[in-house]
């Protein structure tokens, strides 16, 4: 029972990594263009695909919440579905579409959904290992190991958290640094950087109006 609780909440740990990699790949491929961004992100697919594989395994033999299992499957489905249609679209090009969606977040509440039923499989499964513990499991040295790596996993995921934060601050910067430079491109001649005909024109009317209004 120690054994399977443990690949269990491993398996766990193993989604949510994978959640976070596939972040990071999307991230820096639209931020860069660069396909070798999409390596994380390929990688943290197939993690999910074998946590997920993994995780039904065990529900399947009566371990673990079967519904829950499943419900993360189809979280996870939503939240890869808007991962792809990111980088379809950064892909052919279309970069301001993509940086919209992730702006908009349509992918948080996926995400928000994973990681709730991912913490309520670990309380259960945490619950059920310390039970195992007070009854007196007889591999001691074992049990320092898994918790020191579940230490070591949940600080790589607040690292890994971190970065997908920075980078999406990141594309929010770059996208008013666009944003200007379109309105700049608008109102000024590219040549001579002075203003257009149609910032002229615009500027005539704002004195015009400005001086009805003082008369």
């Amino acid at each position: 029972a120690y054994l399977e609780t443990s690949a269990f909440l491993t398996a766990t740990y193993g989604a949510e990594h994978a959640t976070l990699q596939m972040i990071r790949g999307q991230r820096g491929y639209l931020l860069t263009g660069q396909p070798r961004y999409l390596v994380p992100y390929r990688d943290g697919r197939n993690e999910m695909d074998e946590s997920l594989s993994r995780l039904l395994a065990f529900a399947r033999a009566g371990h673990g919440n079967r519904a829950e299992v499943e419900q993360l499957g189809t979280q996870s489905a939503a939240f890869i579905a808007v991962q792809e249609e990111i980088i379809a679209l950064a892909r052919s090009g279309n970069r301001g579409a993509a940086m919209k969606i992730v702006l908009q977040d349509r992918g948080r509440a996926a995400i928000e959904n994973i990681r709730t039923l991912l913490s309520s499989m670990r309380k259960v499964d945490g619950a059920q290992l310390a039970k195992i513990r007070a009854q007196g499991g007889t591999n001691q040295s074992r049990q320092r190991l898994f918790f020191y790596l579940v230490s070591l996993t949940g600080l790589a995921l607040l690292g890994l958290t971190a970065l997908s934060l920075s980078a999406l601050r990141k594309v929010a910067a770059r996208e008013l640094v666009y944003r200007e430079q379109l309105r700049r491109l608008a109102e000024t001649d590219e040549l001579t950087g002075l203003a257009n005909r149609r910032e002229l024109i615009g500027g005539l009317k704002r004195t015009l109006s400005d001086c009805d209004r003082t008369q």
